[in-house]
């Protein structure tokens, strides 16, 4: 037996293998069994997992917390939806909250990153399942992944399950203007980053078609003024801790469909969406996308089965 000091509850316990995102939700997608480190630039056939927590932390007080992740996301994220869907999403703030938390907690660690924003308030929120109310500054917004380019998911990874720390902000749409004689797309050769003033920690989640970020802010003054300029210029929708339940839309267009934390401005779907339609009249991108994952979907549907649990 291991003794570590265990992240959470900062006692010397044994060690165990906790999942940076819980096991119970990559099992949603078995046809997705490798792990790709975007920062290490490796990629491995293995979940991705962090050594430092004690198999009572780890089986026994956050276990609620994977419970509720997993029910939330195959609810609502393991169907796809269209590009003029909305999904009316049911939330326990609290919950949800702490699902985001953990996760961004975990791969903090894994990559010896700074944690000090996870105070000892912070933790025990998390290992608390009877705790409803954490007094910090933290904003959560989401949205859906749509495909609406005529490249499948599976072209580029089948990347179902996506996190990556401080997301990318456009300051403006990514394509600058089109021309529909020719239809020719300029794209922005300088894709600046928003300034945020006040943000210490973001976070992004991708569960499929279900899009997270979470954000950590220096005050609440800050936050307030920040979800009001992000809720005006993303298509993000704010998870309020006042309500349970938001109607999410889409979030993503044919050129930042695939990498989805390039998060375009909200009249920059509107201009992608308009170069779908400058192709010829009897071709739609969108459906022969649709036409190519039908094999895809039914390889993945088998997958599912055969390893249901």
């Amino acid at each position: 037996m291991i003794i570590i000091i265990c992240a959470y509850c900062k006692k010397e316990k044994d060690k165990t293998k906790e999942h940076i995102i819980s096991d119970s939700v990559l099992q949603l997608f078995p046809e997705c069994d490798l792990t790709y480190d975007e920062i290490r630039k490796k990629h491995y056939k293995a979940d991705p997992i962090i050594k430092d927590v004690c198999s009572d932390c780890n089986n026994t007080k956050l276990s609620y917390i994977d419970e509720y992740a997993k029910n939330i996301i195959s609810k609502y994220f393991i169907d796809e939806y269209d590009a003029s869907d909305s999904l009316e999403f049911e939330y326990k703030y609290d919950e949800f909250l702490k699902v985001l938390m953990k996760y961004t907690y975990n791969d903090l660690r894994s990559h010896n990153d700074d944690v000090s924003i996870f105070d000892k308030e912070s933790i025990n929120f998390l290992l608390d399942k009877s705790q409803k109310k954490l007094n910090k500054c933290i904003s959560i917004f989401g949205g859906l992944c749509v495909n609406t380019s005529p490249v499948p998911e599976f072209v580029f990874g089948n990347k179902k399950i996506q996190w990556s720390k401080n997301p990318t902000f456009l300051e403006n749409s990514i394509i600058l203007n089109y021309n529909y004689d020719t239809g020719q797309v300029m794209l922005r050769d300088n894709l600046k980053q928003m300034e945020i003033k006040g943000l210490k920690l973001s976070y992004f989640y991708k569960f499929n078609s279900g899009l997270f970020v979470i954000l950590f802010w220096e005050n609440e003054e800050i936050q307030k003024q920040n979800e009001q300029i992000l809720s005006l210029s993303y298509p993000y929708k704010l998870l309020s801790s006042d309500d349970d339940k938001v109607l999410l839309e889409r979030c993503t267009h044919a050129y930042n469909c695939h990498i989805p934390n390039l998060i375009d401005v909200t009249w920059g779907i509107g201009i992608a969406d308009s170069t779908n339609g400058m192709v010829r009249t009897d071709i739609s991108p969108i459906q022969i996308q649709k036409d190519w994952n039908k094999g895809w979907n039914k390889h993945e549907h088998e997958i599912r089965l055969k390893h249901t649990k």
